[in-house]
């Protein structure tokens, strides 16, 4: 595949990560003012429930995208094809139980609402949505194959089209009929023609699709099974850590808290796709360094790569901490402070998560993400019970510091053990770095957050938010002159020069 035709690719994953952001941003302030803080609160929990559908995937996905692209490169088509049939065959057993536990769930509604409407509403929309759901299953092996091509330059334009249209035609019926209801119909309308389009393309990059039974064994099928256990385990705990919350709240407080709880995570979740997009180029690379067993180089990346993403993640959360608050209410309105309340803990604890981003992928790349897998399940049961214990006896901001005192102690301390284990680097050592590194980032994101404070309320939020670019910039050069070392600066220098110079101008 073409440079340009990558290039391509990546621009358009960045841009639909930003409009998609851009509209949620916009619309959810429409939503709640439209539905209103319970009915969106019902919508968030159908969400949530949904959500947990994933976990049917068993890291499937992971596992047709891998061994497709491995067929491709030996240009075996009964391979391809052997993939796929099996991948399809048990894809389809996963959108049975899809659709069973839509209407289990569905059926059981009662035993969660005690008004008979809003029991009503959530079982219609679990039914349709967890129907859709069900067909997506199917598509995954199809996004697998697109994946494998390289061409997340369709998926990223099929992204960007169905989250521009669905808001244009939310928002446009519902000036005639906001409804929850009315919401889950568009959402599934075009969830189907994006799949649609994902179908028609795949078929277009691989002529050789050719599913057929004849080619679905037990052994195929268990190859695929067994290397995506792992990612199964650990998409658990991460919808268990993002979600869990979410109903603990609900059935202590109320549904309507959920929303105001919502608007912190939903910023946190932004962080958290951010510091992805940035640095998601740390996993092939640690890859290839492993395959070439240049050990030290690979050590020396890690340890540069914690660097960039400690500066990363200072950046996203402290920018969330010194703005949030005004930002929440130009966003949603002044009535909704509880909500930063509530985000500058969960800024704090997942500013630990985001940091070690570079640990997470150097744990994947070397194959050694079971036990983490392991902790991911825990930590989100960890933080569901804390949140069932902590909510009715202090509110959502008791819950704040509980999940990001949990987030934090464990990033802190778990994390570089299980770095030990794995790649043999001394806990003391990891946990040193960082410190190093927090010295610098606590004090000087306590004066970027005082300084904005003064000027949000002396001058309004858009002169703290303009404020905020110079000064960031300052942060940011400062990090680079004091904590990356001499040689890591002048790689940098090379790296930007390299994307930011055009050729014809670079020193020769």
């Amino acid at each position: 595949m073409s440079s340009g035709k990558l290039l391509k690719g990546s621009a358009l994953r960045f841009s639909a990560l930003i409009i998609g952001m851009a509209i949620s941003f916009l619309m959810m302030p429409f939503l709640i003012r439209s539905l209103g803080d319970h009915w969106y609160g019902l919508w968030i929990l159908v969400a949530s429930t949904l959500g947990f559908y994933g976990v049917f995937d068993f890291g499937l996905a992971s596992a047709t995208q891998r061994y497709i692209s491995h067929a491709l490169g030996q240009q075996d088509e009964t391979r391809l094809n052997q993939i796929l049939s099996n991948s399809l065959f048990i894809y389809a057993f996963i959108a049975v139980i899809a659709v069973v536990a839509s209407v289990s769930i569905a059926l059981s509604s009662d035993l969660f609402f005690d008004n008979p409407e809003d029991s009503e509403v959530f079982r219609t929309i679990i039914l349709v949505m967890g129907s859709t759901f069900a067909i997506h299953f199917v598509m995954n092996a199809y996004y697998g194959i697109l994946t494998a091509y390289m061409r997340f330059d369709i998926q990223a334009s099929t992204d960007i089209f169905k989250t521009v249209f669905r808001a244009l035609t939310v928002f446009l019926v519902f000036q005639h009929d906001p409804s929850v209801i009315n919401l889950a119909l568009i959402t599934v309308l075009f969830d189907l023609i994006s799949q649609f389009i994902i179908l028609r393309a795949a078929k277009r990059e691989a002529p050789w699709i050719a599913p057929t039974l004849a080619l679905v064994t037990r052994e195929n099928m268990a190859e695929l099974v067994n290397f995506g256990f792992h990612s199964f385990v650990m998409f658990i705990g991460q919808k268990l850590r993002a979600r869990g919350p979410h109903f603990a709240i609900a059935g202590t407080l109320s549904i309507g808290v959920v929303t105001v709880f919502q608007i912190a995570t939903q910023l946190i979740q932004y962080l958290s796709q951010l510091q992805s997009a940035l640095l998601g180029v740390i996993l092939p690379s640690f890859t290839r360094l492993l395959g070439e067993e240049k050990t030290e180089e690979l050590n020396r990346n890690y340890l540069f790569t914690l660097k960039v993403s400690t500066l990363t993640a200072s950046c996203l959360a402290g920018g969330m901490i010194a703005l949030g608050q005004p930002f929440i209410s130009f966003w949603i309105g002044p009535d909704y402070d509880a909500a930063y309340f509530t985000l500058v803990p969960l800024a704090i604890g997942y500013f630990c998560v985001l940091l070690h981003y570079p640990s997470f992928q150097l744990l994947v790349a070397l194959a050694q993400h079971k036990n983490y897998a392991r902790y991911e399940v825990l930590e989100g049961i960890a933080l569901t019970l804390a949140t069932v214990i902590v909510a009715p006896l202090g509110g959502l901001t008791t819950v704040g510091w509980a999940i990001g005192g949990i987030l934090m102690i464990g990033r802190l301390a778990v994390i570089p053990q299980l770095i030990k284990r794995a790649w043999g680097t001394p806990v003391g050592f990891i946990q040193f770095q960082i410190l190093k590194y927090l010295s610098f980032v606590i004090p000087a994101q306590c004066v970027l957050w005082f300084a904005l404070k003064q000027v949000d309320i002396q001058y309004g939020f858009m002169a703290s938010l303009l404020l905020s670019i110079p000064m960031f910039g300052i942060y940011i050069v400062l990090f680079h002159l004091l904590i990356f070392s001499q040689s890591e600066r002048k790689a940098i220098k090379a790296l930007l020069s390299n994307y930011l110079v055009p050729a014809k101008l670079r020193p020769r």
